[in-house]
């Protein structure tokens, strides 16, 4: 058996180890759900007492929904040496990890973008990994597969190997 001063935790142990989690915002945070669902019936109401048209008041309910898709549906997450698989509704997709250029740690998961830089519009490309209850494994495995291919800062770049 490894000594523990030996064994560095950072790192996945095998080149088979996967994490493997489930999303479900909705079932997962009980009261952000209820908020949720009042949110939308507010405002449903409030459209159709506005525009005076059920038609008018579903339409902005549906596109709400839509834009709120990842909070009703289950998602199952993936991450391994090849990249980050995600299954949604029975279709899987696979990113791999070259194709992530930034990441970036929010409160409660990680936004995995395709960019270098953080644009207004960067959010809209990248992709939101909940960690749920897998914090600590979550962030080992983005950084053990992301840091490595970090560039060093361009100031620190610059500077004769002395200075730095």
């Amino acid at each position: 058996m490894p000594d523990s001063a030996d064994h560095n935790s950072d790192v996945p142990q095998t080149s088979t180890d996967s994490l493997c989690w489930q999303s479900w915002p909705v079932r997962e945070q009980t009261l952000r759900s209820l908020l949720v669902t009042a949110g939308l019936l507010v405002g449903t109401v409030v459209v159709y007492l506005i525009a005076g048209r059920v038609v008018l008041s579903l339409l902005a309910l549906a596109a709400v929904m839509t834009a709120l898709w990842r909070f009703f549906v289950p998602v199952q997450f993936e991450l391994s040496e090849v990249g980050l698989g995600q299954r949604i509704l029975g279709r899987q997709r696979r990113i791999p990890w070259h194709a992530i250029a930034r990441y970036d740690v929010c409160s409660d998961g990680v936004l995995l973008s395709p960019e270098e830089e953080l644009l207004p519009m960067t959010p809209l490309r990248a992709l939101y990994l909940p960690w749920t209850t897998h914090r600590e494994e979550v962030l080992c495995r983005v950084r053990c597969y992301l840091d490595p291919r970090r560039k060093e800062p361009e100031s620190t770049r610059s500077l004769p190997a002395k200075a730095r």
